[in-house]
């Protein structure tokens, strides 16, 4: 998660609307390491304060046409880089029998480059802006 904002800088699409980064510096004080990383601006704001909706949202079709663009130009950047592991879908989808009322697959059938941490606290508005790079990576498709 480190080099996530650096590496989808080099690599994610500049189609893909997120602030650049411009600056990256690193330092260590006894047994801790900082990170600090300058972006551009993102004069809207979060649409929400939090990753779950507290109240409803006015944002236009070209927002959520954008959404879909840039999830779709980002779901075909090659990497290394891994969101979500199977050994994480085999532990954590059980937990769903209770809800389900049955098994639940656990490998999905197709796999393709996510942001990692998409949520209404990470997409800005109303200018579209995806933010939070850190966890980017293959995940399951959709």
């Amino acid at each position: 998660m480190w080099t996530g904002p650096e590496e989808a800088e080099r690599l994610v699409p500049r189609h893909v609307p997120r602030p650049r980064l411009h600056l990256v510096r690193e330092w260590a004080e006894g047994d801790e390491v900082y990170r600090a990383e300058l972006y551009d601006f993102v004069a809207d704001g979060a649409v929400s304060a939090t990753p779950a909706l507290t109240e409803s949202l006015r944002l236009t079709a070209a927002w959520w046409s954008g959404l879909r663009t840039a999830i779709g130009g980002l779901s075909t950047v090659r990497t290394e880089r891994t969101a979500v592991r199977q050994a994480y879908l085999d532990r954590a989808m059980p937990k769903y029998l209770a809800f389900l009322g049955r098994p639940v697959p656990t490998v999905p059938p197709a796999w393709s480059t996510a942001h990692g941490d998409l949520h209404w606290a990470n997409l800005a508005g109303p200018q579209l802006s995806i933010l939070d790079w850190e966890g980017w990576g293959t995940a399951p498709a959709g």
